[in-house]
């Protein structure tokens, strides 16, 4: 069975949230518009739930759309930004020293926090490494075309330096040896860009 499946397991084990399965189920048979009123119909169910029941139904669905490759299916932007994201900031808030909360922020600095908390959660650091990589690659893409850098090399540099300790955490040896790689390319690239640029001045 595939984690993805074990997690909609817990989450027909909550018995409330049926109808965000019904939703998912439409979903995968490309019923768009029945699946977005189902999806409706479960909002409703989850503003009815105590925030320990949402909570947890949180962590649940953040983790299934992180372990598999439809993300949008199982958590669209409507309902993490009106919906998950205003409960994950109130979580934040009761419980400081929790690092679930931080881990599944859209807050950079909340993310680091999760890691700063918990340094062996596997998916926080692969959370972490694709959203980091993502960002530098996008600030570097149009260097070699002759534009200039998008971003601040400094910044990129020092997010790199903060999480290399965290990679050597990583328990499966080939995506650990994948990420120093890439970030290790990304930074001689930051690199050279700011000593060509000082060279300029």
């Amino acid at each position: 069975m595939f984690e993805s499946e074990i997690t909609l397991k817990e989450i027909e084990a909550l018995n409330w949230a049926n109808k965000y399965l019904d939703y998912i189920e439409l979903r995968k048979k490309g019923l768009k518009k029945k699946s977005q009123i189902k999806l409706g119909e479960f909002f409703t169910d989850i503003s009815l739930q105590d925030k320990k029941s949402r909570r947890k139904f949180i962590d649940l669905i953040c983790k299934a759309a992180f372990i598999t490759d439809d993300y949008s299916v199982y958590l669209p932007n409507n309902m993490y930004q009106e919906y998950c994201l205003p409960e994950i900031n109130d979580w934040i808030k009761d419980e400081p020293h929790n690092p679930l909360p931080y881990k599944w922020s859209s807050d950079w600095e909340n993310n680091k926090k999760s890691l700063e908390l918990n340094p062996q959660d596997q998916i926080a650091i692969e959370k972490f490494a694709n959203r980091l990589i993502g960002r530098i690659s996008m600030n570097q893409h149009e260097i070699a075309h002759g534009y200039p850098y998008d971003g601040t090399t400094n910044e990129d540099i020092s997010l790199i330096d903060f999480f290399e300790k965290f990679v050597m955490n990583i328990t499966n040896a080939e995506k650990q040896n994948n990420i120093i790689k890439t970030l290790a390319e990304l930074k001689q690239c930051a690199i050279e860009y700011q000593l060509s640029e000082n060279n300029k001045s």
